[in-house]
């Protein structure tokens, strides 16, 4: 069967992008680098995750629901932050930080930009062309 998906650009296609969108879930991430699984310490593995580098170019990123997996993708191209995925702590940190990223982002995109405090000289002022100082 797997000769088939090869030979399926549609069907490669497919399949690559479930994958790479999975790799937006903390928990699929802890599962695939905890034993019996270990799939981190694969080198096949490793050069799957390279070679899924190209949904980052923007005639794939376009078909892409979950943006944080490319976030991910990057990371796990790291061998430190594979190898940590296997800690719980690490785990936890991430689920947190990702929560932070969903619940904030937003809110802080559409925030206006904050004003120069009173007093301060500031870039793009008439006349003043140093950066600004606090």
């Amino acid at each position: 069967k797997s000769m088939e998906v090869e030979d399926d650009p549609e069907s490669r296609f497919l399949l690559d992008l479930e994958f790479v969108q999975a790799l937006s879930n903390i928990d699929y991430l802890a599962y695939l680098a905890r034993p019996p699984n270990k799939y981190m310490d694969d080198p096949a593995f490793v050069n799957y995750l390279k070679y899924l580098c190209y949904w980052k170019e923007p005639k794939y990123s376009k078909f892409i629901i979950y943006p944080h997996c490319l976030h991910m993708l990057d990371l796990m191209q790291e061998e430190n932050f594979r190898k940590h995925l296997s800690d719980g702590f690490v785990i936890s940190e991430l689920k947190k930080q990702q929560e932070l990223h969903w619940k904030f982002y937003n809110r802080n995109r559409r925030m206006p930009p904050v004003e120069a405090e009173a007093g301060t000289e500031t870039a793009g002022e008439e006349g003043n062309t140093e950066p600004a100082t606090v």
